[in-house]
């Protein structure tokens, strides 16, 4: 799976087309982001598949954990 790896203060290139980023909530399209940012479903962008993107995760790391 392709990964994107983005610093502080860059926004993902993405965030205009990608399903995962409805209403501007995921933090990758932020530019005013203080923390790196990794993307892990930019390969599924366009076909609306992959992961949830939570729209509180500020590194692209978080994990939901269910018991």
């Amino acid at each position: 799976m392709e990964q994107l790896i983005l610093e502080s203060g860059e926004a993902c290139p993405y965030s205009t087309s990608c399903v995962h980023n409805k209403n501007w909530q995921c933090q990758g399209s932020l530019k005013g982001r203080i923390t790196e940012f990794t993307c892990s479903i930019v390969s599924t962008r366009e076909s609306g598949g992959g992961d949830y993107r939570n729209p509180l995760d500020q590194t692209g790391k978080m994990e939901v954990i269910m018991d």
